[in-house]
């Protein structure tokens, strides 16, 4: 039977095999140590539908203007192009990068991270890239551009006509699954995960100097 170390106690388990919904939970300081390879369906299924969502999202009409009888459609990607066009290349790269390109790569990496989690692998880019996914997904900043499109909205909702298009009900699904992954997938729990599949990797584990007896990791709903 493999052996890990809980770890956060240290205590030296028998890995048990755990069900759907379930979780191992060390019996001495009641810690999660690995959770049922399931456990990441729901994270997973978000990550899938963000993807589906992220480009109908930027490249779908926005919303449409219409000012002294003339009508104009905007998307988010167009509106981007139209700072980039003006004096303001600088602020134009930086909303490309906060709302277009790193909400991306955290889809994707976070997707490339779980898939494998999901079948008790490692995650395919390695610890290092993984640490760099991790660490760029808080620079996804979808809702503070929202935010200020709002804003912007009302202060020309007094001089044009204002209708929102299918682009902008679809980013707004988008900042609610991109906060729902937030809110599933803390950090915490992904190292907790890879550590645990590390050490379930390995039949014989060194012993800690402070632990001499090994335990069955207990199994909770």
């Amino acid at each position: 039977m493999a052996k890990l170390a809980c770890l956060h106690c240290d205590l030296l388990l028998n890995s048990v095999d755990v069900q759907r919904g379930q979780r191992a939970v060390c019996p001495r300081c009641k810690q999660v140590i690995y959770l049922d390879q399931q456990s990441f369906n729901t994270s997973l299924a978000l990550l899938i539908t963000a993807l589906l969502l992220y480009f109908p999202a930027i490249l779908s009409p926005f919303l449409q203007m219409e000012v002294s009888g003339q009508s104009q459609q905007v998307s988010l990607l167009s509106s981007i192009t139209t700072i980039a066009a003006g004096d303001t290349l600088l602020l134009a790269v930086t909303v490309f990068m906060l709302v277009l390109v790193f909400p991306l790569i955290k889809f994707l990496g976070l997707l490339s991270i779980m898939l494998p989690l999901a079948s008790q692998r490692l995650p395919f880019f390695g610890i290092g890239m993984t640490r760099f996914i991790l660490q760029s997904a808080p620079w996804s900043m979808v809702e503070v551009y929202l935010v200020g499109v709002l804003v912007t909205l009302v202060k020309l909702s007094a001089m044009a006509s204002i209708d929102f298009s299918v682009g902008f009900y679809t980013f707004i699904a988008l900042i609610l699954i991109n906060a729902a992954i937030s809110m599933v997938l803390p950090r915490k729990r992904i190292w907790q995960h890879i550590a645990a599949i590390k050490q379930r990797q390995h039949l014989a584990l060194s012993v800690p100097g402070n632990v001499t007896t090994a335990s069955n990791a207990a199994v909770k709903s």
